[in-house]
């Protein structure tokens, strides 16, 4: 039985707040990205579960960061990237274990309403669970 959509979200939430890189619910936000905090980022699924091959599933992630200060927001989604593309393993104890893959390189910022830079990265993670 694959893992639900929610399940895998909320892995990815606790691995990437496990590595140091923010709170879920603070600075962390999991399928929804509100005006405030304004440096902030979150983890949406954008896609899938879809494309099964070789009993893999294929789900598509989006990262969203946003900051006041470019730099800032360029190095977040950087470090966030060094946990995520083309790494594997498990999700901490969720059991879900799979690989992270990006797609292409980095685009240039985006800004929001309120003039904050934004960086958006999208990442396939491949999992057999």
């Amino acid at each position: 039985m694959s893992a639900t959509p929610i399940d895998l979200l909320t892995a990815i939430g606790t691995y990437v707040a496990t590595n140091g890189y923010g709170t879920v619910g603070t600075d962390l936000f999991l399928n929804l990205f509100p005006e405030n905090p304004r440096e902030c980022f979150a983890i949406m699924l954008s896609g899938g579960p879809g494309y099964h091959r070789e009993k893999l599933h294929t789900h598509l992630i989006s990262v969203y960061v946003r900051s006041a200060n470019p730099h800032t927001a360029l190095t977040k989604i950087g470090s966030i990237n060094g946990l995520f593309d083309d790494k594997f393993g498990q999700l901490q104890s969720s059991g879900i274990r799979g690989r992270f893959v990006a797609f292409g390189e980095l685009g240039p910022p985006s800004q929001d309403k309120a003039g904050d830079t934004m960086y958006t990265r999208t990442y396939a993670f491949f999992s057999d669970s």
